[in-house]
């Protein structure tokens, strides 16, 4: 006697799924770093810390959680090479929003947190420059 089929859907109630994450995760995002310029500067027991000179000097800072979980950047100074940079890091990790990260941190703008690509975006503005925290969900 054939045994009945088993239901392809499990009985329990099913969990809503996370959102789909696009982009480069931060482990991933660091292994490009070197080749846009970017230099290593230290390791902390949480952090990877990497940092970028240009002809101006200290251009920006760069930390990677070792946990995968978030990327933070420091904005010190500005140039058009530099902008070219962040460009690529913001859409490696946002590929559809990178631009437009850049773009609202590019002007004017009021500190704020924001969803995009599927990670949580904060910005602030201080005496330091501009901080960018980008968080993977869990």
């Amino acid at each position: 006697p054939t045994q009945p089929s088993k239901p392809t859907q499990p009985n329990k109630p099913t969990q809503p799924s996370k959102p789909q994450v696009n982009g480069l995760t931060p482990k991933e995002f660091e292994k490009t770093l070197s080749g846009m310029g970017w230099q290593s500067n230290g390791t902390t027991s949480l952090i990877n810390n990497y940092i970028y000179y240009g002809s101006e000097g200290e251009m920006g800072r760069i930390g990677i959680r070792n946990d995968n979980s978030k990327v933070t950047f420091q904005l010190i100074n500005e140039s058009s090479a530099f902008k070219n940079v962040i460009k690529r890091c913001f859409n490696s990790i946002l590929p559809t929003q990178g631009n437009r990260l850049y773009n609202i941190v590019s002007g004017p703008f009021n500190n704020q947190t924001l969803k995009m690509d599927g990670k949580t975006v904060t910005i602030s503005q201080s005496h330091a420059g501009v901080t960018v925290e980008i968080v993977y969900p869990k």
